[in-house]
């Protein structure tokens, strides 16, 4: 049985799994299964083989990473580092 270029690039994507984005909102950049960089060559080969655009393959995986919840304050909201628990005792930072 001859497999068509779709369904030959299909079982290629299913055979290499891409690696999940890193925890870009506390900081972090790097592959989390390889610790090279991220989108991996792993990662972007399932993307080639899915034929998706990089930029936007990359943008929606770190989209859907959930967002801690200092992420959504109110921009309003000044903030006041003596209420900052992590904060007190340092040096030039609160009581």
């Amino acid at each position: 049985m001859q497999l068509t270029e779709a369904e030959r690039l299909e079982r290629i994507a299913l055979l290499i799994p891409p690696c999940p984005p890193p925890d870009v909102w506390n900081g972090y950049d790097l592959c989390p299964n390889h610790g090279g960089r991220w989108p991996c060559a792993q990662t972007e080969a399932n993307w080639l083989a899915r034929g998706l655009d990089r930029s936007e393959a990359q943008r929606a995986a770190i989209e859907a990473l959930p967002k801690p919840a200092d992420f959504y304050a109110d921009p309003e909201e000044e903030y006041d580092p003596a209420e900052d628990d992590e904060v007190r005792g340092s040096v030039g930072g609160g009581v």
